[in-house]
C-alpha cells in the first residue's frame, strides 16, 4: 500500500497519511498505522486564511493528537506537538507578512520516541496562484 510497510519511518507514515485522498484511503492507512507496534495516526483539516489559521494552529493540533491518542495528556509530548506542528506549518507559510488562503491536511503518527506532524495542502495569495505546499516537523517525546 502506497510503498509503506512496517518498517517505514514515522515521518513518511504521516507524509502519506496528510497526502490521503477521501476518507477511505485515509482509514485504510490510519489502520495500518495501528498495527504497526507502538504506533499511532490521525488526520485533520485546516482552512482558511493564513493569518487566522496561524492563531488557533497549535490548540487544533494538540486537541486531536491528544482526543486520537497520538499523545498522551504529559507536558512534554504536548510541547513535542507543539514544535514538530510549527515546524510543518512554516513549511506552507512562505511569508508570514503576507496572508494566504490555505486549505491543509495534517497528519499526524507517534511511536515510543518520537511524533512527526505533516502537512499537506495548497497554498494562494489569489485565485490564480493556487499551489501544492508540503510540510513535516519531527520532535523526539
Amino acid at each position: 500500500m502506497l510503498g509503506i510497510n512496517h518498517t517505514t519511518p514515522i515521518g513518511k507514515l504521516a507524509l502519506v497519511l496528510a497526502m490521503s485522498e477521501g476518507e477511505e484511503e485515509e482509514k485504510r492507512i490510519k489502520e495500518f498505522i495501528h498495527t504497526i507496534d507502538h504506533t499511532t495516526g490521525a488526520a485533520t483539516f485546516i482552512t482558511g486564511m493564513s493569518n487566522k489559521i496561524t492563531a488557533s494552529y497549535a490548540k487544533i493540533i494538540v486537541n486531536t493528537a491528544l482526543s486520537s491518542g497520538v499523545i498522551a495528556k504529559h507536558p512534554g509530548q504536548v510541547h513535542a506537538v507543539i514544535h514538530a506542528s510549527l515546524e510543518a506549518l512554516h513549511a506552507m507559510i512562505s511569508l508570514p507578512s503576507v496572508s494566504t488562503s490555505l486549505k491543509v491536511k495534517i497528519g499526524m503518527v507517534s511511536n515510543k520516541k518520537w511524533v512527526a506532524i505533516a502537512a499537506y495542502g495548497y497554498s494562494a495569495f489569489s485565485v490564480y496562484t493556487n499551489h501544492e505546499r508540503c510540510g513535516l516537523g519531527m520532535m523526539h517525546l
